[in-house]
């Protein structure tokens, strides 16, 4: 995903969260933190940053996250419901099929209300730069998260200027013309 769809897929995600706790599951350089500290100045909730790569939690901006934790989406180090909100970017597709589907259990485990995936659609290839863990490894469509419960939206790939070509309200509900994946899923507790 471009780093422009990376924001605009960091606004979306973020519109459909409450004010209680939030993890952010691979935040990297902090995108989502940034946006959601825009969007919600005066109320931000509570904050978890989370990633495997060290470098990227060093280079963080500050005031951002209130909590900066190293570890991979497949074990987080968090006990069950302890989120309102898990929100993950452009994150899923740099695992194993496998993998990723662990991945989606913790997050799933750790929320208390909302869980939120943002992906590429399908398999786009993409090598590791100086971080081993930015190779892409899998590719997912919308069948991979309605199977496990998650409500679809998608987005335009918004680094490409033809998006503004077709309607937007068509891909965003339909998913005609779509390059990425918003799956969210909420619980409901009795």
């Amino acid at each position: 995903m471009s780093r422009l769809s990376n924001i605009v897929a960091s606004f979306f995600a973020q519109a459909k969260m409450d004010d209680g706790a939030i993890l952010d599951v691979g935040c990297g350089a902090g995108t989502f933190g940034i946006v959601l500290t825009a969007v919600r100045r005066t109320n931000k909730p509570f904050l978890v940053g989370c990633d495997v790569y060290e470098p990227y939690l060093r280079m963080l901006p500050p005031n951002i996250y209130d909590v900066v934790v190293q570890a991979s989406g497949t074990h987080l180090p968090f006990r069950d419901r302890c989120f309102n909100n898990v929100v993950s970017i452009a994150v899923i597709e740099h695992l194993e099929k496998e993998s990723g589907v662990q991945m989606l259990r913790e997050m799933e485990r750790v929320a208390r209300r909302l869980t939120v995936i943002m992906t590429s659609r399908g398999f786009i290839p993409k090598n590791a730069d100086d971080n081993p863990y930015q190779m892409h490894r899998s590719g997912w469509n919308s069948k991979d998260f309605k199977s496990r419960g998650y409500k679809m939206r998608f987005l335009p790939d918004f680094g490409d200027p033809k998006w503004i070509l077709f309607p937007f309200v068509v891909t965003y509900i339909f998913g005609v013309n779509a390059k990425l994946l918003m799956a969210f899923k909420y619980k409901h507790y009795e």
